[in-house]
């Protein structure tokens, strides 16, 4: 199959979307399938086993209005490759595409603030993505339901899949009163920074001796968002780690994960987690959660009661073992390529 994936920028070091695509484009091309990535700096530490096309080298407009000049651009580039299929993600169309709604701004997704000029345009370009689409592939139903409310285009879940083999706790799970606490996430506002902060105060009425580490993009700009510096943090049991893969590398050193988001699409970190039998307490908002067992993965309401917080802490540090290799079958890499291949065959 001769596949084009367009997107609207790349950055080999951004966040999950673009760890998922560095994993995916090589899975498709060890399967034999022809791959032309199509992106502003797609040139830039491309994933591997792909032609690139690299836009706007010669467009100087800022956002929104370089998506537009970009997007003519690529059309004519993939049209001239003549691909069986082609995916889009975020703000680039293409007429007939399969569309995969992975973050970006959709007009669902809730903001700090009231959405500026500029960010209505980009949600503008998304929902013509959509509306172009000849399908959309949400991650999760939450998503799907959402995505419904404003546009018609028919649909097909795909869920994401683990990026990669995670090592596995031995240890059992603790109930002592010291538990190593995790939150990840790169927007702090969107993914909660303030609300892990409140429900790990919450689990120390329990857990006294218990320790937040909270792995966000920038040190410096959460200290500023959260109003507090590090030294004050630290004395409250908070540490703040930036972001890196060194979270992947170490995330089964925490007894639990901590996911207070206020919207996310299909998060990776609680599926990580959970890979490596660390259990997870997100938001309801989160997901991912509908196809994890609760088990090892339970979701509260954002202002859920001090008491049903400790409890569902301790409902996940006391409940009997996962059997993660299901999970792992379930999200594998390989069955997501073949679902993919399904899909667009």
């Amino acid at each position: 199959m001769r596949l084009a994936v367009l997107l609207d920028n790349w950055n080999s070091m951004g966040g999950g979307l673009e760890q998922y695509l560095t994993h995916l484009i090589p899975a498709l091309a060890e399967a034999k399938h022809d791959i032309l990535f199509v992106a502003e700096k797609a040139n830039i530490c491309p994933p591997r086993g792909c032609q690139t096309v690299s836009l706007g080298k010669k467009n100087f407009f800022p956002r929104p209005w370089r998506e537009a000049l970009n997007e003519k651009e690529a059309i004519k580039k993939i049209k001239g490759w003549q691909p069986d299929a082609v995916i889009t993600l975020r703000t680039l169309s293409y007429p007939g595409a399969y569309h995969m709604p992975i973050g970006g701004s959709p007009r669902h997704i809730p903001k700090k603030k009231a959405p500026s000029y500029r960010t209505k345009k980009l949600i503008a370009r998304e929902e013509k993505a959509m509306h172009s689409a000849k399908v959309i592939l949400p991650n999760s139903n939450f998503v799907g339901e959402q995505i419904k409310s404003y546009c018609s285009t028919p649909q097909k879940i795909i869920t994401l899949p683990l990026l990669e083999k995670l090592e596995k706790r031995n240890l059992k799970r603790k109930t002592t009163s010291a538990l190593a606490i995790a939150h990840c996430g790169r927007d702090h506002w969107r993914h909660g920074l303030p609300e892990a902060i409140k429900w790990f105060s919450t689990i120390k009425l329990a857990y006294k001796n218990s320790k937040l580490t909270c792995h966000v993009k920038s040190i410096p700009k959460a200290c500023k968002f959260l109003k507090e510096d590090v030294k004050s943090l630290a004395k409250k049991g908070i540490l703040l780690c930036k972001w890196g893969k060194n979270f992947r590398q170490e995330i089964n050193k925490f007894d639990l994960l901590l996911h207070p988001s206020k919207y996310d699409s299909f998060s990776l970190v609680c599926l990580e987690a959970v890979a490596a039998k660390v259990p997870v307490l997100c938001s309801n908002t989160t997901g991912v959660a509908q196809f994890l067992p609760k088990s090892i993965c339970q979701s509260i309401p954002l202002k859920e009661s001090d008491e049903a917080i400790i409890k569902t802490v301790k409902e996940l540090l006391t409940s009997s073992s996962t059997d993660v290799s299901e999970i792992e079958k379930i999200f594998s890499l390989p069955k997501h390529i073949k679902k993919i291949e399904e899909l667009l065959s």
